[in-house]
């Protein structure tokens, strides 16, 4: 058999430390795509099987890889899977490209993936890898690391800076994590931090010895992507542990600037809590460690939390807590993932509360579940999480759930957190209300001020729901050209997803569809179908499809809809009939939505109804407050957003574009008033 397979080692650094079990290995190949590699699929090439290059790596092998980019990449997916023994394979993990620091025009620079230490051979797959040139895998074994020095370090830097009245958390050195380079470099580069900006580390990961993840980032930062040292400032992983990143100017200087936000580096720190935030919903004991440097930051820099404040480096006003992707910079980035995001206000309220002297009154700052109907699973926990450390046998004896219903309630986080299990499922389709009496208190005998409560109502069973779709079950005069989305209330496992829908018309025939899966991480399915004109249809979801926590959807669920008939002539001069709202199109949306709405003829209106002495009267009525209408958007929080229509009109259809380019992802609400008549819907801007 002729081989295909072309392996070139590049480089190979061992750096032997006294600090690991283990030693540094860094290798880098090159791979040579075979002219003719067999089409697995549709849009997917996979490479063939490529041998790791190091032996028993320890205490797992990281992966990346780079290769010049094309002058045109119409697809941007790539994906590795891994093998022990060339049978058995794991699924298929998707590989984004590094934004943390400038995107070059001419290289595509991946993320670091994290793989068992078993692990020896892998495969890449993408829809372009036949047309990619000078492909480099980099593989690194950063050796165990040494437990002792890094519970050695953690005490010698225990408390061991004061800021104020705010102490700086125990921090694991560099050279206790087994950085090669000094603890500080005199050639850093100072800048003014004014703004703070939270990373997630993005890539897939199987690894716990995350003091091993940091040197692994060293390593991937400096001797593949030729950095000067490792891009963030610091680092916080899922125990609550706080790890150095780049080296200090000197002990007392240490608002060096990082490489970690591509355009947005001067004037900011970065702080990478490592994990992948877009898919796994972050640890708490992480998120505490994360507050708690923040509040240290914060608090040294003379940062207010809770304000904007203009960021010199990208010449606009920011969020002074922030996250990459929002920050301003150059690169685009879901950066720190949409589970960091959504909780980014609890994030600056809890930082801002660990800087309030704990005299001040306990603030209840994060509450879950809270959600719409049918969207709270009736085996999920309550939490309630408080800014300051709370008295619990007042706390516990203030709590109550109605309708009444058996649970335990643990504590965590140093008495911050609340966490309440119920012994047996939820009762389905119930509105519970969680209330914490003012009589609870902190543990400086400070109480609530009022009671405090917040209510959820479950869903019908512990199955996966629909939570909107377009088109809507029983639509008509759907457009051909119509892009059919599906959001569901949970991210979706992606395999499941594949082989567990399928499109029929009326006769029960297969009709062509192909599910864009980019965006199951938030639960949205999107689907293209060459549909036909005049045609019923029914989109068929198989009880076996499932989220990504193994809730499945139980029973077959269809949305049947009929199309449009394109031959047919719309008179644009007959009158409305009637007031009406329409759904948003596309529901949900990203950045942009129509809106449209009728206002009705009076005449129209007068004619349908009984002849009577009162017609004339109607007639004037319907005259009169038909002709100011208000169209207006409000956030979940029923704050207004923007009006879009304040005016008078004359009867007929109206359409209005709504851009939301400046706002984030959420559930928003649009209100139609004319007169007596007043109309709201729902839509959701998904980013």
């Amino acid at each position: 058999m002729k081989k295909i397979l072309i392996f070139v080692v590049l480089k190979i650094i061992l750096l032997n430390t006294i600090l690991f079990g283990g030693e540094l290995i860094h290798k880098k190949i090159n791979y040579k795509v075979p002219k003719q590699l067999l089409k697995k699929a549709s849009n997917e090439i996979i490479s063939e099987v490529i041998n790791i290059p190091i032996d028993n790596p320890e205490p797992f092998i990281a992966v990346a890889f780079s290769f010049s980019k094309p002058k045109i990449t119409e697809h941007k997916y790539f994906y590795l899977r891994t093998s022990q023994d060339k049978l058995n394979w794991s699924n298929w993990f998707e590989v984004e490209e590094d934004t943390h620091g400038e995107i070059s025009e001419e290289i595509f620079f991946s993320r670091l993936s994290f793989f068992d230490k078993s692990t020896k051979y892998i495969q890449i797959k993408s829809g372009v890898l036949n047309t990619l040139e000078n492909i480099k895998f980099t593989f690194i074994s950063p050796g165990k690391s040494d437990k002792k020095k890094i519970a050695k370090s953690l005490k010698q830097n225990q408390l061991s800076k004061v800021n104020g009245f705010f102490k700086r958390p125990a921090y694991v050195n560099r050279k206790a994590w087994g950085c090669p380079q000094d603890e500080n470099v005199s050639a850093r580069k100072l800048t003014n931090v004014t703004h703070l900006i939270i990373h997630h580390s993005a890539s897939h990961t199987t690894a716990n010895d995350f003091a091993a993840v940091v040197l692994s980032y060293w390593d991937y930062h400096v001797n593949t992507r030729g950095w000067a040292d490792i891009g963030y400032n610091w680092l916080v992983d899922r125990n609550g542990v706080l790890y150095k990143g780049r080296a200090w100017k000197s002990e007392t200087e240490e608002n060096v600037q990082g490489a970690h936000a591509a355009g947005a580096n001067r004037n900011t720190a970065g702080l990478c809590y490592i994990g992948n935030y877009e898919v796994n919903i972050p640890a708490q004991t992480g998120l505490d460690m994360l507050e708690n440097m923040l509040a240290f930051l914060s608090n040294k820099y003379e940062i207010n939390p809770l304000k904007k404040s203009y960021l010199n480096s990208v010449g606009s006003v920011k969020d002074n807590i922030t996250g990459h992707g929002l920050s301003g910079s150059t690169t685009t980035t879901a950066c720190p993932g949409k589970n960091i995001i959504s909780i980014l206000g609890e994030i600056r309220k809890a930082t801002f509360n660990k800087l309030v002297d704990t005299t001040a009154t306990p603030q209840i700052t994060v509450i879950a579940p809270t959600s719409e109907i049918d969207s709270v699973y009736l085996s999920k926990d309550i939490v309630i999480k408080f800014s300051h450390e709370m008295d619990t046998a007042s706390v516990e004896s203030s709590f109550t759930i109605v309708p009444a219903h058996q649970g335990a309630i643990n504590w965590s986080s140093g008495n911050r957190i609340l966490t309440y299990s119920p012994v047996t499922n939820l009762t389905g389709r119930t509105n519970y209300t969680i209330t914490i009496g003012k009589a609870a208190k902190s543990k400086w005998n400070i109480s609530l001020t009022e009671d405090f409560n917040f209510s959820f109502t479950t869903k019908a069973n512990n199955f996966l729901s629909i939570l909107l779709s377009y088109p809507k079950d029983g639509d008509v005069d759907v457009p051909l050209d119509t892009a059919i989305e599906i959001l569901f209330d949970s991210p979706l496992e992606l395999y499941s997803v594949g082989r567990n829908f399928s499109l029929k018309d009326a006769d029960s025939n297969d009709a062509e569809i192909t599910a864009n899966k980019s965006n199951l991480k938030i639960g949205l399915v999107k689907f293209t179908a060459a549909l036909k004109e005049n045609t019923t249809y029914e989109l068929i979801f198989m009880d076996s499809l499932k989220s990504i926590d193994n809730f499945p959807l139980g029973k077959n669920k269809k949305i049947t809809f009929t199309t449009e008939v394109k031959t047919s002539v719309s008179d644009e001069s007959v009158s409305a009939t009637k007031y009406e709202l329409f759904e948003a199109y596309p529901n949900p949306f990203n950045p942009t939505a129509t809106i449209s709405y009728t206002i009705p003829n009076a005449n129209v209106i007068a004619n349908g109804m009984k002849q009577s002495d009162e017609s004339s009267s109607i007639n004037s009525s319907f005259s009169n407050h038909t002709n100011r209408v208000k169209l207006k958007v409000y956030n979940a929080l029923g704050k207004e957003v923007v009006t879009l229509v304040n005016e008078v009109q004359n009867p007929g259809k109206y359409s209005v574009n709504f851009d939301a380019s400046n706002l984030s992802s959420g559930i928003y609400f649009y209100r139609l008033q004319a007169g007596s008549f007043i109309s709201t819907k729902k839509m959701v801007l998904m980013k």
